[in-house]
């Protein structure tokens, strides 16, 4: 047998073998990392309950793999928040200043937060209901009262109740307040459940990785 014919027969077994141990490091790289995504989101949704924050939050918390199929000896796990402004709960604390006159936040026990799929802003209200009162309050902050409601239309709370029950001096009752700026505290401790989940993936990477032998 040529000696070149045996050289290269025993590198293409050596490369073989590389390939085959290449292979399994992938496969434990891989399914290591998903175990740990996985984790670190179901740990970080607990975490945005906690916080007391709905399951529609709960839920836009999300985890996507790369690869998303098949192994790979560097794989990666994104983890984002489907809401755009979710890192305010993040990395606060942080301040958010109106950018007109007020930021006017709904009353919650006197207004549903939605209509439909659109959630109910002032000017969302004026143009599918009525008119708003603007009442300003020396030392407090300001209310946007409910004047009438267009067409008939009166919109309604979680109960069925009407939006325009009265309130002791003034009639309608009050939907919105107004706020110039809002201090919001970080809630959420996303990052710190990504680092203890990154710490934990050498233990799952060796805890799949085929013994030498």
């Amino acid at each position: 047998m040529p000696l070149q014919v045996v050289v290269q027969a025993l590198r293409q077994d050596v490369r073989k073998q590389i390939d085959e141990i290449g292979g399994d490091m992938a496969k434990a790289a891989t399914e290591a990392m998903r175990a740990v995504g996985e984790s670190v989101k179901q740990r970080a949704r607990f975490d945005i309950a906690q916080a007391g924050f709905s399951t529609k939050w709960q839920n836009a918390l999300r985890l996507k793999h790369f690869p998303e199929n098949g192994h790979s000896i560097d794989p990666a796990a994104f983890i984002y928040h489907k809401i755009p402004y979710a890192g305010v709960f993040e990395y606060g604390p942080t301040t958010i200043t109106a950018k007109g006159r007020y930021m006017w936040v709904p009353i919650a026990e006197n207004l549903p937060a939605r209509a439909g799929l659109h959630r109910i802003t002032p000017a969302f209200y004026e143009k599918n209901f009525g008119k708003l009162q603007f009442v300003q309050r020396p030392g407090k902050p300001p209310l946007l009262f409910a004047k009438a409601a267009r067409g008939g239309r009166r919109p309604r709370g979680a109960g069925g109740q009407s939006l325009f029950g009265k309130t002791p001096g003034f009639g309608p009752k009050p939907l919105f307040f107004g706020v110039r700026l809002v201090k919001v505290r970080d809630r959420f401790h996303i990052k710190e459940i990504a680092d203890a989940g990154m710490a934990e993936l050498g233990a799952q990477y060796f805890a799949r990785i085929k013994p030498n032998g």
